[in-house]
């Protein structure tokens, strides 16, 4: 049974319906009425922007309407990880969660000190001094631009510091195919390969004493540890945080040690550097 009724301000006839159990009313051009009344959304328009869409159902985030002061966005999905999130809110670094393809992480936090920046990235990997059996990919920020094998008695030195020109460095060493480096340490570029000539005095720089010559050795110590270079050094406090390799007449050469394991002429083990901003 239909009723009419003019709409308030008088400018808009409206039609209701009372709806009986037995039976539905489908009226042309408009919603079909659900079983209960209570269920019919239903505001005399066809905006999908207010609180009933053109499809007469309530305006709900998911339903791929942008609402009037309700919505942020809304992209019809329940997608957690893309631009528009599923409390209609837009995505943005902070909120928890990762945006694929755009964050490397998200914390929901804004400390910028910790695991995650405040860019929502995961910061570089830092440590101060020789640091011992570090999974390679804990070092965020770094690439590899030599390696090679103990055994090898090449490349040029040169031919090394010329891959490898970002500010800081860092040297490495582990079995081949190892996921962890038994030992590494990073500084500055600048400092890491100054030339010490044959010296036994380091340039002190982030927590380890380091040492370059090319025709002598290439390594590190503990900051403050004394060294013995004959040509590598072969001192032993804390040997575990010394890392050496040999050069000779511009070269990289054979050997020498990765923490207290010597490595003279070993194809098992190498030597890496790694590079960053």
């Amino acid at each position: 049974m239909r009723g009419d009724a003019i709409s308030p301000g008088g400018s808009k006839l409206v039609h209701f319906w009372f709806i009986f159990p037995e039976r539905r009313i489908k009226v042309p051009n408009s919603c079909e009425l659900g079983p209960l009344a209570g269920d019919v959304h239903d505001n005399g328009n066809m905006v999908n922007t207010d609180a009933c869409v053109g499809a007469c159902a309530a305006a709900k985030c998911g339903d791929g309407f942008v609402q009037a002061g309700a919505d942020e966005c809304d992209d019809g999905n329940m997608v957690q990880t893309d631009a528009c999130l599923n409390t209609c809110k837009v995505a943005k670094c902070g909120d928890g969660q990762v945006q694929a393809g755009v964050e490397a992480c998200d914390d929901g936090n804004m400390v910028d000190n910790d695991m995650c920046s405040n860019t929502c990235k995961v910061p570089k990997y830092t440590a101060v001094g020789p640091q011992v059996n570090i999974p390679a990919v804990n070092l965020v920020g770094w690439t590899a631009c030599y390696t090679g094998k103990f055994n090898e008695n090449s490349p040029t030195v040169a031919s090394v510091l010329a891959a490898c020109t970002k500010a800081n460095l860092m040297l490495a060493c582990r079995p081949v195919g190892a996921a962890n480096f038994t030992l590494l340490a990073h500084a500055p570029r600048v400092d890491v390969i100054k030339d010490t000539g044959q010296s036994n005095t380091p340039t002190n720089s982030n927590g380890s004493g380091w040492y370059f010559n090319n025709a002598w050795s290439w390594g590190f110590a503990k900051q403050g540890d004394a060294l013995s270079r004959n040509s590598c050094d072969t001192g032993n406090t804390n040997p575990t945080l010394r890392q050496c390799w040999h050069t000779g007449g511009g070269n990289m050469n054979s050997g020498y040690r990765c923490g207290s394991t010597t490595l003279n002429g070993d194809a098992g083990w190498e030597r890496v550097v790694l590079q960053a901003d």
